[in-house]
């Protein structure tokens, strides 16, 4: 692998510009390194943040509102650190729009709600627990990827992963670094790899949540590029630039893991706000799953919730009806029977992942304090 490959145009289309010429990056599996001292450190100091950020869940939010929060944001950063401008609003008319399952990322607005549908679980998703196809790319975008380089990295990535050497973490992060090597201009191929990696994580139990790495890029499109080409040279990979393109992927995790920390923490001071403290804690169930899950995603559909919780039709229209007769939520459309209706906060939410740029980690510290 890591070589130059050419392949003749098809003469039949009157293409006449040359053969298409490309480079199969390196398989993750194929590179032998030895950590310099920087990636070290930075390990340490990503380890710690995903430890806070697993704090934050324990302390006291349900772990199906931090499952929730974690997908909103990065599903959103994850557009965003492609220097593409799109604004929450517009992806959260996208996210409330019935026909998001099992259609194309047309916009990058429907891109990104389709990636927090992918993350938050919800069908007419590619399904995070098989690793090996991830190149096809859950964006359904069919990126010109090479089928020789595909098939190489498909055959016993999953084990790899499981069974591989040294950190999980590093060992998630070069799969995405080859995954991205084998398309390092495509941005929507640096979406996909940025997607897979947080389940990629957690199959290796780098963690126990997700990881939102794209936030931890947000404004640092350089390094990006680095973690991109890193595997892509065609004669070779340089042990000194894999070694460089993984310390700044894990400082990305540390920057991402605390910024989505404070997230989690302030979607659960919700739940303990006087505004509900007299009526939550003693409503049924459903009402109250229903009400962490609405406030950690942008506007949801009664099918949605319904997937997402696993109440019937009817058990979801009575959970709304209680957060409607509480204030907490305004509907879009007749909440009976069997038909859908769109539901958002009262108080609505907004992720910021931008806040990963300046959180007092030791990769955002100015310099001179890092």
């Amino acid at each position: 692998m890591g070589r130059t490959v050419s392949m003749a145009r098809n003469p039949l289309l009157g293409e006449d510009e040359g053969p298409i010429t490309y480079v199969l990056p390196e398989l993750p599996r194929e590179v032998t390194l030895t950590s310099s001292d920087a990636v070290t450190a930075a390990l340490c100091d990503a380890s710690r943040a995903i430890g806070r950020l697993e704090g934050a869940r324990r302390a006291a939010t349900p772990w199906h509102q931090c499952a929730a929060v974690l997908a909103s944001f990065e599903g959103w950063a994850c557009v965003l650190a492609a220097d593409r401008k799109v604004s929450w609003s517009a992806v959260s008319k996208e996210f409330s729009d019935p026909q998001l399952s099992y259609s194309r990322g047309t916009t990058d607005a429907r891109v990104a709600a389709r990636l927090i549908g992918f993350h938050a679980g919800l069908e007419g998703f590619m399904d995070r627990s098989i690793y090996t196809g991830v190149v096809s790319s859950p964006l359904c975008e069919g990126e010109l990827v090479s089928p020789r380089f595909r098939y190489a990295f498909e055959e016993g990535v999953d084990q790899w992963l499981e069974h591989g050497p040294g950190s999980g973490l590093v060992r998630a992060i070069l799969v995405m670094m080859s995954m991205a090597a084998s398309m390092p201009e495509s941005d929507r191929l640096a979406m996909n790899a940025r997607a897979t990696f947080p389940w990629m994580a957690r199959f290796t139990l780098g963690s126990d949540l997700m990881i939102p790495i794209s936030a931890g890029f947000l404004g640092f499109r350089d390094e990006w590029d680095l973690v991109a080409r890193a595997l892509g040279d065609p004669h070779g990979y340089d042990s000194d630039t894999v070694n460089r393109a993984i310390e700044v992927s894990l400082r990305a995790v540390e920057r991402a893991s605390i910024a989505a920390a404070y997230e989690v923490e302030v979607l659960d001071s919700r739940g303990r706000g006087a505004s509900v403290a007299g009526w939550l804690p003693t409503t049924i169930p459903s009402a109250r799953y229903l009400f962490y899950l609405v406030n950690a995603l942008p506007p949801v559909t009664r099918e949605q919730l319904q997937v997402l919780s696993g109440l019937s039709a009817r058990g979801v229209n009575k959970a709304i009806r209680i957060l409607e007769d509480n204030g907490e939520v305004i509907v879009s459309g007749r909440v009976r029977g069997g038909g859908n209706y769109v539901v958002r906060s009262r108080n609505a939410w907004k992720p910021y992942p931008q806040a990963a740029q300046h959180h007092p980690s030791v990769s955002a510290a100015p310099e001179g304090q890092r």
